[in-house]
């Protein structure tokens, strides 16, 4: 008797902790230019390329990623670092360093691929 209660203390406090609050992020991003190159991990992007402002939220428990006030996009792979989503048809794919902040964005129409970094809004 005396575990099972324990056994039903811990799977109480699991599902809690499990259950995390959406995360909205602000997110200042460069539009890929045709001189840019694929950075490396850990570099942006550099050149005369213009700043989005985009603001992300990232719902873990849903799997799901709103880029602005967009249809929300299905999560296809979540780590403690990387949150990654992918669209359908007209909608968004990218990925996010949970620690860093970087972030690339692909919007499908109109085409466009973005680079930058994201912060928790406040």
């Amino acid at each position: 008797m005396f575990a099972q209660l324990i056994i039903i203390c811990v799977a109480l406090i699991v599902a809690t902790v499990v259950k995390a609050e959406p995360v909205d992020l602000n997110c200042h991003l460069r539009m890929q230019t045709a001189t840019d190159i694929l950075p490396a991990p850990g570099d942006l992007p550099t050149g005369g390329a213009r700043t989005v402002p985009l603001s992300l939220a990232i719902d873990l428990e849903a799997g799901t990623v709103k880029v602005d006030n967009e249809q929300p996009d299905k999560i296809i792979s979540s780590s403690q670092e990387l949150v990654v989503w992918a669209g359908l048809g007209q909608g968004t794919r990218g990925v996010v360093n949970r620690i860093t902040g970087e972030a690339m964005v692909e919007i499908m129409t109109p085409p466009q691929t973005l680079y930058g970094k994201c912060n928790a809004r406040r």
